[in-house]
């Protein structure tokens, strides 16, 4: 498993703690599901810093916990 895969799997679980779906999570990051939806496949090399940065803030979680690194 690598780094984004990894990762995807992490924002998938947090997410569905808080109960949202992915097109709820789209919505708050403001971008399309598709596109969220390949972030949690870890098929997204570089979504970019502000993206993740949203995406960590919706899920309560550090932006250091989903960095692809």
């Amino acid at each position: 498993m690598n780094a984004q895969q990894r990762v995807g799997k992490k924002l998938k679980k947090v997410r569905k703690e808080k109960g949202l779906r992915q097109v709820d999570m789209a919505k708050k990051i403001d971008c399309s599901s598709n596109w969220y939806a390949q972030i949690e496949q870890g098929k997204v090399t570089n979504p970019g810093s502000l993206l993740m940065n949203k995406i960590a803030n919706v899920l309560g979680l550090d932006p250091s916990e989903v960095v692809f690194v």
